[in-house]
């Protein structure tokens, strides 16, 4: 990605529940983030017929996202959490140290590739 203000986020984050995509936005551009918040995952996916009696984790919130928007091919997922069907597009971050550099360096590989 060399342009970082063409990076686009969808935010699964339990921010999304306390939060408009708008504050996230200002909140993060205020941290020096150049892109653009574009969304955020469903919070009721537990409603969707295909999730039926299925604890709901995030990733099934994440790949709801994916099914809806169909003509996203490529991404990356920053989680502190595995998603296991996900994880060649994830870069695991851990709840204590948050999102480092070396995370960001790592998503902006998968995203070129």
């Amino acid at each position: 990605v060399r342009n970082s203000k063409s990076i686009k986020v969808v935010i699964s984050s339990s921010w999304r529940i306390i939060w408009t995509t708008e504050e996230i936005q200002s909140l993060l551009k205020g941290h020096g983030f150049e892109g653009e918040v574009v969304g955020m995952t469903p919070k009721n996916v537990h409603t969707l017929p295909s999730w039926e009696g299925r604890k709901i984790k995030r990733g099934h919130e994440i790949q709801a996202w994916l099914d809806a928007n169909p003509s996203v091919k490529t991404f990356v997922t920053l989680d502190d959490s595995t998603v296991q069907w996900l994880r060649g597009r994830q870069v695991r971050t851990t709840f204590t140290e948050g999102l480092t550099f070396a995370h960001v360096k790592r998503a902006r590989r998968l995203l070129t590739q």
